[in-house]
């Protein structure tokens, strides 16, 4: 099964904090809801790099919301796949 979770921002901000903040806001979905286990899927491969550490984060961004993205991936034991954007129905 799937649950779809959508936050409208309400600041402006780059496209991957954004990216970011989704994958966040759904790790604190599942956490609350108590689903452990679970794959986030999306299409940001810039996100799912930083968060599995095969890309360095050198950006800001990276630097303020991997710590986040992976602390959470790990509270819930959940992991992060990318899918492209064509596959991403949220788009």
């Amino acid at each position: 099964f799937g649950i779809e979770v959508s936050r409208r921002l309400t600041q402006p901000g780059a496209v991957n904090m954004a990216e970011c903040l989704a994958v966040i806001a759904a790790l604190h979905t599942a956490k609350r809801r108590r689903i452990c286990g679970a794959e986030f899927r999306t299409d940001s491969e810039l996100v799912v790099g930083w968060a599995s550490g095969r890309f360095e984060v050198r950006s800001h961004t990276g630097s303020r919301y991997t710590p986040v993205i992976r602390r959470l991936l790990g509270d819930v034991g959940g992991r992060l796949r990318w899918v492209p954007g064509s596959a991403n129905r949220a788009d």
